[in-house]
């Protein structure tokens, strides 16, 4: 295994471990251009996520949205969530 596909393995699993043990909101922000088959959070996380049962379900709407997106292969998707109780600090 090269160097960069190790490093992207390694990222991978360390991502999905984060995204197993996310609890209640949970933010992300993705940019437009995005390449599902290089982008770890298009690749793992957002599967891993959709799976938890610890996440809110406002975060899985958001999540679903994305999915969505991933799978048409849309790569305009330029969205994110950033829940408002997260801001009233």
């Amino acid at each position: 295994m090269n160097g960069a596909r190790a490093e992207r393995v390694i990222w991978r699993a360390l991502s999905g471990i984060f995204a197993s043990n996310a609890q209640g909101k949970v933010w992300f922000l993705v940019g437009s251009h995005v390449d599902p088959d290089t982008k770890v959070f298009a690749l793992t996380e957002v599967y891993v996520l959709r799976r938890n049962p610890n996440i809110s379900p406002e975060s899985k709407d958001m999540l679903e949205y994305y999915l969505r997106c991933v799978q048409k292969r849309d790569p305009e998707i330029g969205g994110g969530y950033l829940p408002s109780d997260l801001l009233a600090g």
